[in-house]
């Protein structure tokens, strides 16, 4: 089953730290009200305009990639566009920018409860690609260009969730597309 998350439909909330502002994505169970509520995944992307802190998450992992602007460096290590950095919740993180503000996509879930993985795929203009899908729930945000797939159009900062799927066909829009997909299933 394929769903088409418009970004004017990302839910817009401060961080848990108050540093800043996310847009969730999508949240397991959805309604959950985070981050008080008991939820096993959530979907987000952030703007980052200051150095900071990042929130803290005990229990939980974190899987974060920075899809626009040049990079944030991360306790001392630089995390550069499109490389994607795993960490636990409750590890303190601090966030210095690399030349100006950025824009990341994370995705925050209950260690020992929810498997997760995210890459980025790079898909020229036009071309057509069958990806597999291994995990029961997948998402393709799509950080840069356009695709389609099946009736959807997937425009840049919109996200399209896949279930129950074990491969899905997309083509590129009419410039390269960058696309970062996340898998998620329960353990």
């Amino acid at each position: 089953m394929l769903e088409l998350i418009s970004q004017n439909t990302y839910q817009v909330m401060p961080w848990k730290n108050g540093q800043g502002t996310t847009s969730q994505i999508a949240i397991e169970p959805p309604g959950t009200a985070f981050p008080d509520g008991d939820y096993l995944w959530r979907l987000s992307s952030a703007i980052v305009k200051a150095d900071n802190s990042f929130s803290q998450f005990p229990g939980y992992n974190r899987l974060l990639s920075v899809w626009q602007g040049q990079g944030l460096r991360i306790n001392h290590q630089d995390l550069l566009k499109s490389a994607i950095l795993a960490f636990h919740g409750e590890e303190p993180i601090h966030a210095e920018l690399i030349q100006g503000d950025v824009m990341d996509i994370g995705i925050i879930f209950k260690r020992g409860r929810v498997q997760a993985d995210m890459k980025v795929l790079t898909v020229l203009p036009n071309q057509t690609q069958s990806i597999p899908l291994e995990q029961k729930i997948h998402f393709l945000f799509c950080a840069e260009g356009s695709f389609k797939a099946e009736a959807h159009t997937i425009a840049h900062g919109d996200t399209l969730k896949v279930t129950d799927q074990n491969v899905i066909t997309i083509t590129g829009g009419s410039g390269a597309t960058k696309i970062y997909l996340i898998g998620l299933s329960a353990r």
